[in-house]
């Protein structure tokens, strides 16, 4: 942590483990709080609507060492996203929501983190509550195993670039399967995001649009619009012909 992240956490060092010799002034005490990382996050991804993450990670004092659970949300919606993901860790803990502290970032504080979006919301835990929580209350909450393929793509070092692409599908095509197709045509896709999906009459029946966020990337150089044209051109064929798809225009 550093002498800005204190500030942004109310706190003063007394309490702190500081380094003695710090590479980086950013990186002069060990953190008491994960909050300062999180908004970090968040301050690098502005375009991003809305913004969900949270951290379970270790804090210190010069007295003791904490898990904490962080959870941080920005957007339009941002309050009712954090109001609601507590109100879940409540009922499956038995935890009260009392117990959590709910905080909205001051403009002030944000700027400090130059980030641009408006509304940020952050909450934090100490993890041995909820663990105190399911025993006390004899809670054994089914936990989902998630078994969605995850496509491991390198980062280049070069700029990617960024191309939507929406389809009218069969309403019971699954983008999962849509997004797996898409990483099959191309091993310079490095991420595939679904930003939109809704069924209307207007498709006809039983169809429903998705669309994606498509980055293309070039680990040895800038990846040319050309090229990437050549790569859309490949996953537009692809999924034409896989799930009997049309190409939606906007």
């Amino acid at each position: 942590m550093s002498e800005l992240d204190l500030k942004v956490l109310g706190t003063d060092s007394s309490d702190l483990l500081e380094v003695a010799n710090p590479i980086q002034p950013e990186n002069k005490f060990l953190r008491r709080s994960l909050i300062p990382g999180l908004l970090k996050v968040v301050a690098k991804n502005p375009t991003f609507d809305p913004i969900l993450i949270f951290e379970i990670g270790h804090g210190f004092t010069k007295e003791e060492e904490t898990v904490f659970l962080s959870v941080a949300t920005a957007g339009k919606n941002a309050k009712k996203e954090i109001e609601t993901v507590i109100e879940n860790i409540s009922i499956l803990t038995g935890v009260a929501k009392s117990s959590f502290e709910i905080r909205e970032h001051t403009r002030d504080e944000l700027e400090r983190f130059k980030i641009k979006k408006p509304l940020i919301f952050t909450s934090e835990i100490n993890v041995q509550l909820l663990v105190d929580g399911l025993i006390k209350n004899n809670v054994y909450p089914d936990f989902v195993i998630v078994t969605k393929k995850i496509h491991y793509r390198s980062i280049s070092k070069y700029p990617s670039l960024t191309r939507d692409l929406a389809f009218i599908v069969d309403t019971m095509v699954n983008p999962d399967e849509i997004i797996d197709e898409i990483y099959s045509a191309s091993d310079q896709i490095c991420r595939v995001e679904l930003f939109d999906e809704f069924s209307s009459d207007k498709f006809g029946t039983n169809k429903k649009n998705v669309a994606f966020h498509l980055y293309i990337q070039n680990m040895n150089k800038t990846m040319t619009d050309s090229e990437a044209n050549q790569i859309i051109k490949k996953v537009i064929q692809s999924i034409t012909d896989k799930f009997k798809a049309s190409l939606r225009e906007y």
